[in-house]
């Protein structure tokens, strides 16, 4: 990008704002936004010495200034403000990237508390009723499903010195403020698979064996009774099995294994839970095996009888394959299940919210004096987000194991 390009935008929304200063840094920060949203400029186009010699007063006599005279020009510019887009922009494609796809596993909702939420919704999914003539009709009760998600506030800040605001014309601000977004996006998706597996959130620091991912009635439930392979009388009387055991991905016959659970699903009540299963979730070293078995028209099988090693029989169209009667599959592969045999199948969204008390967002600031005596630090950046994410059902998932 030319030099005075952002000078000269500033100046323009500086008119447009009756030359109100923190209007036009806000006006020309939006316009920006918008110009890397629509992918006409990127955040590298935006160089910190560029944008520090367009907006700071006196940048080129401030060179050779103390640190202090140049952190209060900066303070009293559009400088923090105009250069959070290159940055925020920076860190926020990084982490959509390395959310790797498990954005999918959950349905996002917005919080209404800071620490914990409580989650309401009906006692039992009761379906229609007949109503006899002259009758009333049967009335569905509504109740506190009292299931708790615990939410934090996560995030860190970036320190940009007065030598990188002068040298920084290889973009490493911005180097690292993408490494930065890689870690928040793998932060994400890593609490994601430990609350699907009911396991220690480490984003939380909980201790072993002490998970908070499914509190229910107030009491923590930890995964030995969430997924299990016989009932769930420990939680709430019901008989749903969600653990499949000696069910490795192996072929189409260990899907319809763990998919038969499903089938006999039941409310509190005792009538029959609709689940449509439509996600699988595998360990990255198993997505080659869950390409093939998902994805292949035919299903052939190794050996079939013949004693030659190598031979393949055909044996038919693959049930759960795109020609297959089963419905098509979103297989989710992620290096963070526990075990690389463990993989799950199922409707998670349908179990795990993720509540949001503010999405990730990246702020600045003008750097305190001390930070500015001790450390040359001049501007502030702070990327975070506040929210959590935990179960609301168990129905939803099965667990399988080799």
């Amino acid at each position: 990008m030319e030099r005075g390009i952002i000078k000269n935008l500033f100046n323009a929304k500086l008119q447009e704002a009756g030359n109100d200063q923190n209007k036009a840094g806000k006006l020309t920060a939006l316009k920006l936004e918008q110009l890397l949203k629509e992918k006409k400029i990127t955040p590298e186009d935006l160089k910190f010495n560029q944008l520090a010699e367009d907006l700071i007063p006196g940048y080129q006599d401030l060179k050779v200034a103390d640190a202090k005279d140049l952190a209060f020009a900066v303070s009293s510019s559009q400088f923090p403000t105009i250069s959070k887009v290159a940055i925020n922009s920076a860190i926020m494609d990084s982490y959509d990237l390395h959310q790797e796809g498990l954005d999918v596993l959950v349905e996002d909702l917005d919080a209404t508390r800071t620490n914990e939420e409580y989650i309401a919704g009906f006692t039992d999914p009761e379906g229609p009723e007949l109503r006899p003539e002259t009758q009333s009709y049967m009335e569905t009760n509504f109740a506190e499903r009292d299931v708790t998600i615990k939410m934090a506030d996560f995030g860190r800040t970036i320190s940009v010195s007065r030598e990188a605001i002068f040298n920084d014309r290889t973009n490493q601000l911005l180097a690292n403020a993408r490494s930065f977004g890689e870690k928040g996006g793998q932060h994400r998706a890593k609490m994601i698979i430990q609350t699907l597996e009911v396991a220690p959130r480490t984003s939380f620091k909980e201790a072993t064996s002490a998970s908070n991912a499914f509190i229910y009635k107030g009491t923590a439930v930890q995964a030995a009774n969430f997924y299990n392979a016989t009932n769930h009388t420990a939680i709430d009387g019901r008989t749903n099995i969600n653990l499949k055991t000696t069910n490795g991905l192996a072929d189409y016959t260990k899907v319809d294994a763990a998919l038969d659970l499903f089938v006999d699903m039941k409310t509190p009540a005792g009538d029959d839970l609709a689940v449509m299963p439509k996600v699988v979730v595998v360990h990255e070293k198993a997505l080659s095996i869950a390409w093939q078995i998902f994805n292949a028209d035919t299903y052939w099988k190794v050996g079939g009888g013949d004693t030659t090693i190598g031979v393949q029989t055909y044996m038919g169209i693959n049930p759960v394959g795109p020609r297959g009667f089963r419905p098509r599959f979103n297989v989710v592969g992620t290096r963070y299940i526990g075990t690389d045999t463990t993989w799950y199948i199922g409707d998670p969204a349908k179990s795990l919210k993720w509540l949001w008390v503010w999405r990730p967002s990246t702020a600045s600031l003008a750097a305190s004096a001390d930070k500015v005596f001790y450390n040359n630090i001049v501007v502030s950046y702070k990327f975070s987000y506040h929210g959590g994410v935990g179960h609301t059902d168990y129905s939803y998932l099965v667990k399988n194991t080799a």
